[in-house]
């Protein structure tokens, strides 16, 4: 019995995850579980036991020389299916949020000028989940450069 209870309470505990190619990290909800980082290192997807909520973080070069305020209007962008019911945009980062095909999108993104690197998490879940909805803002707060 002590084993079951060790591995049940494991799984209750938030999983950080922080990524050396592009010195970010993120603490994931205790929902949700890693599915293992990408084979080129720029990130990881993290996924609840049914499958329904789906949160995906990771990093890119800005190799095409973006500003921020670029990246925010493509993520603004709206369209028959996407509307966009928040949206921010900061010295450093920005949120856009909203529904696409029945499902609730929230996405941040920062940038770290010094280093022209980008890091975004992108979490996606049913309307109405309120476990997923209650997580964005430990998911917001958690998400730092290294």
């Amino acid at each position: 019995m002590p084993v079951l209870f060790a591995l049940m309470t494991a799984a209750l505990v938030p999983s950080s995850y922080c990524n050396a190619r592009f010195a970010y990290c993120l603490t994931a909800p205790s929902f949700l579980v890693g599915q293992g980082e990408s084979d080129n290192g720029d990130g990881q997807v993290f996924l609840d036991r049914r499958r329904a909520v789906k949160l995906t973080v990771w990093g890119d070069l800005n190799a095409l020389g973006d500003t921020l305020g670029k990246r925010y209007e493509r993520a603004a962008r709206t369209s028959a299916s996407r509307r966009v019911t928040y949206k921010t945009l900061r010295s450093s980062w920005f949120v856009v949020s909203g529904t696409e095909g029945g499902r609730v999108f929230y996405q941040r993104t920062m940038l770290d000028a010094p280093r022209n690197v980008y890091a975004t998490f992108l979490l996606e879940y049913p309307i109405g989940d309120k476990t997923a909805e209650a997580a964005i803002r430990s998911l917001s707060s958690s998400f730092v450069w290294r």
